[in-house]
């Protein structure tokens, strides 16, 4: 999550994605990034704050960047077994801020609160298989109800395994004798998954 979050970057990041630019859809992403930065942060944005962020979120071009947003989410939830299941969390993260946190202001919208929940049902598929988030990847302060983060069984998972997940795409039966160790994904906070994962 690149942007620590103040209001500045963010409306700065909207206003200028607003104005349609071909990194429109990127520059909207980095500020719902910064948006959830900020809303677990130590001061969460106040009321005028939020008005101001859903008025630029419903300006110019950033509707359509924001449905990309979401369609990119899903995308990331359907390759959840894979890579995306990391990215996928973020970004559903940062919707549910949007949802919890400026839904009297009309942002994100009935369409958008629609397809979180095919974008959960995903989620709760790929959990089931999903690489786990090492601890290091959930952000702090996230709240128990964004439990996509906490909802992956697969906590025995090899590390080659996670690696053949993350790098090589593979979901055939993983074969625990692949060359290679895979020890450097470790994270090394001794309460995570990978701490005594099989190599």
């Amino acid at each position: 999550m690149g942007m620590t979050g103040r209001m500045d970057e963010v409306a700065d990041a909207l206003t200028r994605a607003s104005a349609g630019p071909p990194n429109g859809a990127a520059l909207l992403a980095d500020a719902l990034s910064g948006m959830l930065a900020w809303e677990l942060g130590p001061r969460p944005p106040d009321a005028g704050e939020r008005a101001r962020i859903a008025t630029l979120l419903k300006e110019g071009a950033n509707r359509r960047n924001l449905g990309a947003y979401v369609a990119e989410t899903a995308e990331y939830a359907e390759r959840g077994r894979l890579d995306g299941y990391v990215p996928a969390c973020e970004r559903r993260s940062a919707l549910q801020v949007l949802v919890d946190g400026f839904g009297e202001h009309g942002v994100p919208g009935p369409a958008v609160v629609e397809e979180l929940e095919e974008i959960d049902e995903e989620l709760r598929a790929a959990a089931e298989d999903a690489p786990p988030p090492h601890r290091n990847q959930i952000p702090d302060r996230i709240p128990g109800s964004h439990w996509w983060w906490r909802a992956p069984r697969r906590t025995d998972m090899s590390m080659r395994e996670y690696r053949s997940r993350l790098y090589g795409g593979d979901l055939e039966e993983f074969e625990g004798d692949a060359p290679g160790s895979a020890d450097w994904l470790r994270c090394g906070d001794e309460a995570c998954w990978c701490h005594d994962a099989p190599p």
